[in-house]
């Protein structure tokens, strides 16, 4: 495991090119809660 950051009990490591890291990105990629961060998804062009 290639680790970038390590504090208290928040690990971050260089995703692998394996079945479960893609399926585990898919899913984060895919949470409604997550997607609210990308860049332009908290973009409201139409509020009053």
């Amino acid at each position: 495991m290639n680790v970038i950051a390590n504090k208290d009990n928040i690990c971050i490591r260089k995703m692998e090119e394996s079945r479960d890291d893609f399926e585990l990105f898919l899913k984060w990629m895919t949470d409604p809660d997550t997607m609210k961060y990308w860049e332009g998804m908290n973009f409201r062009c139409c509020e009053n």
